[in-house]
C-alpha cells in the first residue's frame, strides 16, 4: 500500500442489519471485493416446493463486469498527522447488497450487484396446471430417457 498504516478506533458502532454480501471493515485494507446476485421472486400464492428460476436463466447475470480504468497519473500525497483514524459514533440502519461500511484506508475498492426481480401473478389454478405439466414432464423422463 502506498499509504502509512493508521490505527482505527472507534467508540460505538451500531447495525442494525448486514446483509447479502454486505462488508464491515474496521482498519486499513489493500483491497475489498464485494459481489451480490439475486434473484428475488414475489408470487401469489408463494410456491416453497421448486426452484423455478436459476441464475443460468438470466442473461443480467452473465454479462461481463463494467471494466472502469484506473486513472494511475494522479499524483496525490497525503500527510497524516495523527497515526490514528478515530471515530467516536456510527449508526446504520441497514448494510446490503454488497455495500461497503469501511473506517480506514483503502487502496481498491470493487463492488457488483446484480438483481433480478419477477413478479408473478398467475392464479392458484394456473400454477396448478403448471406444476401438474412439470411433473408430468419429469416422469417422461424417468420413464423415457
Amino acid at each position: 500500500m502506498n499509504f502509512y498504516p493508521r490505527t482505527s478506533i472507534v467508540d460505538y458502532l451500531s447495525i442494525y442489519s448486514a446483509s447479502q454480501a454486505a462488508i464491515l471493515h474496521i482498519g486499513d485494507s489493500q483491497q475489498i471485493r464485494s459481489r451480490n446476485n439475486v434473484i428475488a421472486i414475489q408470487q401469489v400464492p408463494a410456491d416453497f416446493e421448486e426452484d423455478l428460476y436459476g441464475f443460468n436463466d438470466f442473461e443480467i447475470f452473465h454479462r461481463p463486469e463494467p471494466n472502469t480504468p484506473i486513472v494511475s497519473d494522479t499524483n496525490m500525497q497525503n500527510m497524516h498527522v495523527f497515526p490514528t483514524i478515530k471515530v467516536h459514533r456510527v449508526y446504520i440502519t441497514g448494510a446490503a447488497g454488497a455495500s461497503i461500511v469501511h473506517i480506514g484506508s483503502t487502496e481498491t475498492i470493487q463492488t457488483d450487484t446484480r438483481i433480478k426481480h419477477i413478479r408473478d401473478f398467475r392464479t392458484y389454478a394456473e400454477i396448478a396446471a403448471q406444476n401438474e405439466e412439470k411433473k408430468k414432464e419429469k416422469e417422461n423422463k424417468i420413464c423415457h430417457p
